[in-house]
């Protein structure tokens, strides 16, 4: 009886186990890319305007202010590098991210952070372009390397990248655009960057579900986001199988899919929306009973 009791334990436990493992993804993709002080010492995916360029004629020269961040912990090192008031817009200095990523079966968007340990001798007025290949970009500039503009040893988000279809190593580019600084004011700090995985829980639910009358094949969503980067509202059933979508959504809070096969009286539908290439999640969607004419309201957040 023992025995019997512990395997039908262990069997509950596997269950409930492989049903989290089903239902959550095991990992997010975080990848740190950055550099030290010398013009090798810096972990792959980083590149810079370094190599034949002295730090007043748009290279970088060492510097010992390394960030302190935690999780993640910075790239490895004692030291960072600056660029010390010397550019050509457009050529000079810059700074190159092509990491690695593993988004598995995830979403292919990504936020993009940067840390640096000090503001000593920043420039006050720098202003980079960003450029980026395999992926697009929510940030055309930043101002990042400015002094005041960094999360002294803790991580600051720069700009939130979408892979494009196929791209595991996409290029996010710092390219000088103005603002050299003056007197002893001319620093752009470099250390290190952090690329982080997004997931359905960063982008919000949408409100509810009108009611659906049997033999429905159009459903219409309101809560929905009104942002520019909204890309998609889907139809999901119970068994989160795909009933349909819009993939051209109005931005106006309410979208309707339509083209769905004939909804059964009792059918339970889900709706969910796709934000700048992450969708939100099933588990906490908002829900409504076809030939029920009340509508279940999801918990609202993230991504809007």
């Amino acid at each position: 009886m023992k025995n019997t009791a512990i395997k039908s334990s262990l069997s509950a436990l596997s269950l409930v186990v492989l049903f989290v493992f089903a239902a959550c993804p095991l990992y997010a993709d975080q990848v740190v890319v950055g550099t030290g002080g010398t013009s090798s010492d810096h972990s792959p995916g980083y590149s810079d305007s370094f190599a034949g360029n002295t730090s007043t004629t748009g290279g970088f020269t060492a510097a010992t202010a390394k960030s302190t961040a935690t999780n993640p912990s910075p790239y490895a090192g004692t030291q960072c590098r600056y660029n010390g008031g010397g550019g050509s817009v457009d050529v000079k200095p810059w700074i190159r991210l092509n990491p690695t990523l593993v988004p598995g079966s995830g979403a292919t968007t990504y936020r993009v952070f940067g840390t640096r340990g000090s503001d000593a001798s920043a420039v006050t007025d720098s202003i980079f372009k960003i450029n980026y290949t395999g992926c697009t970009g929510t940030a055309a500039t930043t101002t990042f390397f400015r002094s005041g503009q960094a999360t002294l040893n803790g991580w600051k988000l720069i700009t939130t990248i979408k892979l494009d279809a196929g791209v595991t190593t996409p290029t996010v580019e710092f390219m000088f655009s103005s603002g050299l600084g003056t007197g002893t004011t001319v620093r752009n700090y470099s250390d290190s960057f952090y690329f982080s995985q997004l997931s359905c829980s960063n982008t919000a639910n949408v409100g509810a579900i009108s009611s659906v009358p049997v033999n429905s094949t159009s459903v219409t969503v309101t809560g929905c986001s009104t942002s520019a980067t909204l890309e998609k509202v889907s139809i999901y059933d119970n068994n989160n199988t795909l009933l349909g979508e819009n993939a051209a959504p109005v931005k106006t809070g309410t979208v309707t899919v339509s083209g769905l096969s004939p909804l059964a009286a009792g059918t339970v539908i889900k709706a969910v929306q796709t934000i700048f290439g992450v969708e939100s999640c099933l588990d906490t969607a908002a829900t409504v009973t076809v030939a029920d004419s009340s509508a279940a309201v999801a918990n609202v957040g993230g991504i809007t």
